[in-house]
């Protein structure tokens, strides 16, 4: 574990220094030609990073360790970049000081790290360039995740410009220990001004990264980058599918439900309504099981729920495995436990047969 004293001096030093300059033009003046020839780096939209005068936030995503120095190739020279990195990459100390010489600086994932924020914003009010990863984490794969409120509170705070970037091909250059040429592309859009406010609400940051996330998402579409999921249909999937459209709901997707029965609108409605809120899906349940005598099998595509019908002859009926009540669940085990019994009658021996 990394020592208090240990991340003071870090953070102490970024706010003092940035980077070591000479550091800095040495690995510059090494990795951008190996850039530019083995990654075949694609640098798109520099001229906005270019026309920016005093402090800048570059929001990027996030899909491997080489972003940072990707989006710091297409930045001016004059433009050294600062940025956060996880704690745990400063427990070595050779590899702490090389990174923080470098502009990385530390910060606690999954917590509110006040003082790696304290660092940023000092880092952006004296004019230096600070690069923000808004999602918290690597994602490699798929579509961007949800961002993170911190890119938006920086910005209220410092009043900066924040510069949308995306990137795209840096998660597939490492595979073990082996770099592999794979083309990497970068794409940098206008940059984006906010009003000052020296002590924001998380509503407000909240509202603000909304904003800098979609530019973001531009970017990355534009360099062929998967879309976000936004749309979702589910299709006679009774409990299981009210389930999903729940977990889909509350990741912000527009859900489409189709049911066998006719549903009026007051009840899709309702139903829209529940899924809308986790805390009740009780009651959703509840509320399909009060249907479950009025359907009729039909298909009508439009929202609600699945329901299951009866079979014909009292057979044991189609229901799903969750959401039955405990008598529901008490009847279904009923003709198991009779044809268990009547397996071993037949079974057991007659008096005729044990004399013979």
């Amino acid at each position: 574990m990394i020592t208090d004293e240990r991340l003071a001096a870090l953070h102490a030093y970024t706010r003092k220094h940035s980077v070591n300059w000479p550091l800095y033009v040495v690995i510059r003046l090494a990795f951008v030609p190996f850039f530019l020839i083995y990654f075949r780096l694609s640098r798109a939209g520099r001229a906005h990073a270019r026309h920016v005068k005093g402090g800048l936030i570059v929001a990027a995503n996030h899909r491997s360790f080489l972003d940072p120095f990707v989006v710091g190739a297409c930045l001016p020279w004059r433009r050294p970049m600062n940025y956060v990195a996880k704690v745990e990459l400063f427990q070595k100390p050779l590899q702490a000081w090389f990174l923080s010489r470098l502009g990385a600086f530390p910060i606690r994932r999954g917590e509110s790290d006040e003082e790696s924020m304290e660092t940023a914003r000092m880092v952006v009010e004296r004019g230096g360039t600070l690069c923000i990863f808004p999602e918290g984490t690597r994602i490699r794969r798929g579509s961007l995740a949800n961002p993170k409120r911190g890119v938006g509170r920086i910005a209220l705070q410092t009043g900066a410009p924040v510069l949308p970037t995306a990137v795209i091909g840096t998660e597939h250059v490492r595979r073990g220990w082996r770099i592999r040429p794979r083309k990497v592309k970068v794409r940098c859009g206008k940059a984006m001004t906010f009003p000052q406010s020296e002590e924001p609400s998380q509503a407000l940051a909240v509202t603000v990264t909304s904003r800098i996330w979609p530019n973001v998402l531009l970017q990355w579409e534009d360099l062929g980058g998967l879309p976000p999921m936004r749309r979702a249909a589910v299709i006679g999937a009774g409990s299981w599918g009210t389930a999903i459209a729940v977990l889909l709901a509350r990741g912000g997707l527009e859900v489409q439900l189709g049911a066998r029965t006719d549903l009026t609108d007051t009840q899709r409605e309702t139903i829209q309504g529940l899924w809308a809120n986790w805390s009740v899906r009780r009651s959703a349940t509840a509320l399909r099981h009060q249907e479950h005598g009025a359907r009729n099998g039909r298909f009508d595509g439009a929202g609600g729920t699945t329901f299951a019908r009866p079979n014909a002859g009292g057979q044991r009926p189609r229901t799903d495995r969750i959401g039955r009540t405990t008598l529901q669940r008490r009847w279904a085990r009923a003709p198991k436990s009779r044809h268990r019994r009547a397996g071993r009658q037949q079974r057991r021996p007659t008096e005729s047969a044990r004399e013979d």
